[in-house]
């Protein structure tokens, strides 16, 4: 083992799973930039995260390896990054790479020059494979550096203008959605092909579209059929740990059998909204699979000042797997016979569920008649043994808290807390509480840092998507309890994110603050891939606060942002998130107000309001005392027995009071 380099004085595993490499690196800062032009160096950033099953195997063949290690101290700048810490790093270069090579992932491997402008890249390379392509790398840039130079101002370029220019004239919504339905897996759900990713923000689009009218009624269905074909697959499938709960990366066959075995809060923070949209009597299943996803999500990552960590790893006892997998001679050591064959009626052991070398990935059969009580007590009694003295290593735990990953949880559990009441609503106000205090930087309370952790860490400001989902938080908290104090918390989260992050000429919001230490260009977030776009949930949130709080130049600022994102798109496959905005914008935004006369009516009538699905509303519910609230609000009172009083309004204009959820439901457009 190597002395310990400068990642030692690090917190992110990630960096630290690198310290005792022999590769002299250093953390991403301007100290390794400057090194980098005093020794005019090459630079290689090295991207990666924790829980990432390729930046082990290339930490292990290649940059444990001592000749490795000298080539690349001696002919480059070696930084390492944590994707998760520095997104903004990670998103121009991934770009530059996917611009140079039409692909991309982790371990992310990019060379630039001193002043960060990209050269060349790639993903996962064997040690021989890699030490060539440097070599081929430093060769060419000896011999003729202008040509390189003037490659790289070409690639930044490129990398600047991606995003940022809006789509032709003609294509319409309707021709998108149409466009995107040619990629979907009509027999396993998802889009076609593999790897396939859940990619919850479509499915949340596609609960959104099943409802809305200006889809028109074929559309409706079709939107409803593929989602519940693919949230189906996937609780059945392998990617769901049918045992200690929970969903994996992604899976790499099409039929969600095989998962790449990582556990990212990000992905089961989104997953629980989804199955809390479209968990109910008639599917059972999903509900059961929302329970069990919170219940791991507590279990596992919950830390006491109420945050989430960031991800179980994929690898335990040096291969990847090892946790989740099954024998049938495991089963039969732990289960007698009868419950055995509980678990084969189930899961299939004679085929359905087996992977490989007589392993199997459990995928629940979908004609199984097993008892969905009964089995649950069994996959209990395999979790208690896998978790226990006899059984398996659990896969490390990367403990940092990540800012927007825990507003996605947040969002999650509020939405699941008011849709099912399981899980109550308290773990949605600890991370509520955690993101009102423990995710801002110190001694700058109005700022929200990217990440938090248990030996400090880094204090980096967060970026885009960690004020645009904390907004977002806020306002499901604010939903589910009719506490205003969150209203006003996503309010001053807002207008911090457009002083600090909004581009006025482009009318979009920048990754990261201009006195950030940037990459070579800034970005914008803008594809809705497996996690939301920021602008889209910046958008989403102003057009909610627009109307919550009467603010013109808000609502007009996300009618702007829809328009231009989806002006001539021609298809909505990166679009989830804008697509639920549009909808909103166009179904008939409904402000249902009702007004009370207690506390306890306030609670009462929030219950009874989202007992049921009510999408493309948002509720208000004032009392006499409450201020701060928009003129149109005003003046709505209570019957004259003293019981609340049900006012349905569209763009500050309310219909007659009505006495009941359902009355005034009776009135809604999507009603």
């Amino acid at each position: 083992m190597s002395p310990p380099n400068a990642l030692a004085a690090e917190t992110s595993p990630y960096l630290r799973q690198h310290m005792h490499n022999p590769v002299h690196w250093l953390p991403y800062g301007p100290e390794a930039w400057a090194k980098a032009q005093v020794e005019h160096k090459l630079v290689l950033v090295s991207v990666g995260y924790s829980a990432c099953h390729w930046c082990h195997v290339m930490e292990q063949e290649t940059f444990s390896n001592t000749e490795a290690a000298d080539f690349m101290n001696t002919h480059f700048v070696c930084i390492k990054v944590d994707r998760e810490e520095r997104p903004d790093v990670d998103q121009v270069y991934m770009d530059a790479v996917q611009l140079m090579t039409r692909h991309g992932g982790w371990p992310l491997n990019c060379i630039a020059l001193p002043d960060g402008q990209p050269i060349w890249g790639s993903v996962y390379l064997p040690k021989t494979q890699w030490l060539s392509s440097l070599q081929a790398i430093v060769d060419v840039e000896s011999k003729d550096p202008e040509r390189v130079r003037r490659y790289a101002k070409k690639l930044t370029r490129a990398v600047e203008a991606m995003g940022q220019a809006a789509g032709p004239e003609g294509s319409s919504f309707l021709d998108a959605f149409d466009s995107w339905t040619e990629s979907w897996d009509l027999e396993h759900g998802g889009r076609l092909g593999a790897p396939k990713f859940p990619l919850p923000c479509q499915l949340e689009f596609l609960w959104r579209a099943s409802h809305s009218k200006c889809l028109g009624p074929a559309r409706q269905q079709q939107a409803r059929t593929h989602a519940l074909r693919t949230l189906d697959a996937l609780v059945r499938g392998g990617i769901h740990d049918h045992v200690g709960g929970g969903f994996a990366r992604y899976s790499v066959d099409e039929a969600w059998h095989v998962p790449h075995f990582e556990k990212m809060l990000y992905d089961n923070a989104q997953l629980v909204s989804v199955l809390a949209a479209w968990g109910n009597e008639a599917y059972p299943e999903f509900v059961d699979a929302l329970t069990q996803t919170v219940a791991f999500m507590e279990r596992e990552w919950r830390l006491d000042h109420g945050g989430f960590c960031a991800a179980l790893d994929a690898d335990s006892e040096g291969e990847e797997g090892t946790y989740y997998l099954w024998t049938n001679e495991t089963l039969e050591s732990i289960l007698p016979p009868d419950e055995v064959a509980c678990v084969d009626s189930a899961f299939g052991l004679n085929g359905h569920s087996l992977w490989e070398r007589g392993q199997h990935v459990f995928r629940r059969k979908a004609k199984s008649k097993v008892d969905r009580h009964g089995l649950q007590e069994l996959l209990h009694k395999l979790r208690t043994w896998r978790d226990g003295p006899s059984g398996r290593v659990k896969p490390g735990l990367d403990d940092k808290v990540i800012t927007s990953w825990n507003a996605l949880a947040a969002i999650a559990m509020a939405q699941a807390a008011r849709r099912h009441a399981t899980p109550p609503l308290e773990p949605a106000l600890r991370l509520g509480t955690y993101l009102r205090t423990h995710a801002r930087v110190p001694d700058r309370p109005d700022l929200l840092r990217r990440t938090n952790h248990a030996d400090g860490g880094p204090v980096h400001e967060g970026f885009a998507e960690d004020y645009a989902f904390t907004v977002e938080a806020f306002l499901e908290l604010h939903q589910s309890t009719q506490d205003r104090k969150w209203l006003q918390e996503a309010r001053a989260l807002m207008a911090t994110a457009m002083d600090r992050l909004f581009d006025p000429e482009s009318n979009t919001f920048w990754n990261n603050a201009q006195c950030s230490d940037t990459p070579f260009v800034r970005s914008r977030s803008m594809d809705d891939g497996v996690i939301p776009s920021a602008n889209a949930s910046f958008a989403s949130g102003l057009w909610k606060l627009g109307w919550a709080l009467d603010i013109e130049a808000w609502r007009e600022l996300s009618r702007h942002m829809v328009q231009s994102r989806l002006t001539g798109a021609t298809t909505l496959a990166e679009s989830g998130k804008w697509g639920q905005v549009h909808l909103d914008q166009t179904d008939g935004f409904t402000t249902v107000v009702v007004a009370v006369g207690s506390d306890e009516q306030r609670q009462a009538v929030t219950q009874a309001w989202w007992s049921s699905q009510r999408p493309g509303t948002w509720l208000e519910v004032v009392g006499a005392g409450d201020a701060h609230i928009p003129a149109w609000m005003e003046g709505k009172s209570l019957s004259t027995e003293g019981q609340p009083r049900w006012y349905v309004c569209q763009e500050g204009a309310c219909q007659l009071a009505v006495n009941t959820a359902e009355q005034a439901w009776d009135l809604c457009p999507l009603s």
